[in-house]
């Protein structure tokens, strides 16, 4: 069994927590997992624990020679953490997780962590983004394709009412997701349409429906509305979606291909110089919707789950030692 050295941050305050610590635990399941986390804020009720608990580790990850003794790689999901670990020093096997590709920070981080502290596996959620943002990271080092991916147990079909129409989840930020964007404006006063926004990450309080609420949210819509952002990530909606039960509505791009999906079969095809309106209301009325979204769903759970995913990062972990 591979023995990982697992650097993270506690993220129990993000709306997305449920694909980082269910990710951790089901490959801690064919792994001996170490987990050097850093502390949730202040204010969330277990971060007394989580500190006691890295206090611990602060010793070993201090000591180069006992990490390479005892460990058989490193797996870094926090880059922008964890910059006072001697890693010039950890000779084993070193990967880093590299989520958003955009950005000078981030450059700035994967270019100190690959070519200062020596990393030498790069693991990425979002493949052909990386050749547009750093290409030379991709041509010096090894790449591990890590998706995103669901728990099935909490992204399944619940057999709701398709009370909704066509639903718009997210932040519609114009610059950044242009179709969302226009599309709750075209969609706004339409009687079948529903919008629900996302609060900022680091949210108070339950405006936000998580976990198995916001799956039964999904779950209730015929249609849900997505995009790639500008930089065409394959972000986690295009997996939370289909997942309940829902059809993807959203632009194509090369990556959504390579995961699987193909317009007008498993998922819907729209494009920001469409009437969104008038095609989502076409589709509505189209007795393929069904079949479409049966299709989605299908390919998610027996492609994309946490289970999936997990085993895909063990073997590909093993392979590249």
């Amino acid at each position: 069994m591979i023995k990982i050295l697992w650097f993270t941050r506690s993220r129990k305050h993000r709306v997305i927590s449920h694909w980082w610590e269910g990710f951790r635990k089901e490959v801690s399941k064919m792994a001996d997992v170490t987990l050097a986390m850093i502390p949730a804020e202040k204010e969330t009720k277990t971060s007394l624990q989580e500190q006691k608990e890295y206090e611990k580790l602060v010793p070993l990850l201090k000591d180069a020679s006992e990490i390479n003794k005892r460990f058989d790689i490193i797996y870094n999901e926090s880059p922008a953490a964890f910059l006072d670990i001697p890693w010039r020093d950890v000779t084993i096997p070193k990967t880093i997780l590299m989520n958003d590709q955009h950005g000078v920070h981030v450059k700035e981080y994967f270019h100190r962590a690959f070519y200062a502290n020596k990393f030498n596996i790069l693991v990425t959620t979002y493949k052909n983004a990386l050749n547009e943002f750093h290409p030379d990271l991709e041509a010096q080092f090894k790449v591990i394709w890590l998706p995103f991916a669901v728990d099935p147990e909490i992204f399944k079909d619940y057999k709701l009412d398709k009370k909704i129409g066509c639903l718009n989840i997210g932040i519609i930020n114009e610059k950044i997701y242009p179709l969302r964007h226009k599309s709750n404006i075209q969609l706004k006063n339409s009687p079948w349409y529903k919008r629900v926004e996302r609060p900022p990450e680091r949210f108070k309080g339950a405006k936000w429906p998580i976990n198995n609420d916001y799956a039964k949210l999904i779950n209730s819509a015929k249609i849900t509305i997505t995009d790639s952002s500008v930089y065409h990530y394959p972000v986690l909606k295009f997996f939370e979606i289909p997942a309940c039960n829902s059809v993807l509505c959203s632009n194509y791009f090369k990556e959504l291909g390579e995961l699987g999906f193909i317009p007008n079969e498993n998922m819907l095809e729209v494009k920001k110089t469409d009437n969104i309106k008038e095609i989502v209301l076409k589709m509505l009325k189209n007795n393929n919707l069904e079949k479409i979204s049966e299709a989605g769903y299908k390919l998610i759970h027996t492609k994309h789950t946490l289970q999936i995913r997990a085993q895909e990062f063990i073997f590909n972990l093993e392979k590249l030692q």
